[in-house]
């Protein structure tokens, strides 16, 4: 599982050290070593990360990844004891977002959706149709009546409906269907 984080952000990175050979934490602080942490970015060459991390208590340490280590869609950090062997290797993977050039670009998604056009509503819709249908459901007017709902665009044309019933003991609502 990736870790998640802003593009191009310092970022401090949290992590157990294992007891090489066990299954415990590692609780005593260990000192590392030139080498004993790597990233590598955009899986492109590996590189010493600038810090070292540090012993946050009950076998968690920390790893702040400046700015400049945080500029990869994809970053794989290794903390591997290239000595004695202290602790059994550990990897840290880190998606980001936030940018054009990170592994996640739905936060920096800044285009307008369009309202969406009289039709039924797919079942299997993309990103965008599914959040306008729902934005356009909270913002734009909705009729409700006890036998039917419709969904309204900004100009008052109905888009998509649905048929409501209820006999007192079941509440039914049916798929939307194409307005009008």
């Amino acid at each position: 599982m990736a870790e998640l984080r802003k593009y191009g952000v310092q970022s401090t990175i949290n992590f157990p050290l294992i007891t090489r050979g066990t299954l415990d934490f590692n609780n005593t602080p260990v000192t590392f070593a030139s080498g004993d942490t790597k990233i590598k970015k955009d899986e492109g060459a590996s590189a010493n990360t600038t810090n070292n991390p540090s012993h946050e208590g009950e076998g968690i340490y920390s790893l702040v990844l400046d700015a400049t280590e945080m500029q990869a869609a994809r970053i794989v950090i290794t903390v591997i004891d290239s000595a004695t062997k202290v602790w059994e290797d550990q990897a840290i993977i880190i998606d980001t977002y936030g940018n054009s050039s990170a592994e996640l670009t739905l936060a920096n998604y800044t285009q307008a959706i369009s309202e969406l056009s009289q039709a039924k509503p797919s079942a299997t819709p993309s990103l965008d149709n599914a959040i306008m249908l729902l934005y356009m459901t909270l913002r734009n007017k909705l009729d409700v009546t006890s036998s039917a709902k419709e969904v309204h665009n900004d100009a008052g044309t109905v888009i998509c409906k649905k048929t409501l019933s209820d006999d007192g003991s079941v509440y039914i609502e049916t798929e939307m269907e194409s307005g009008p």
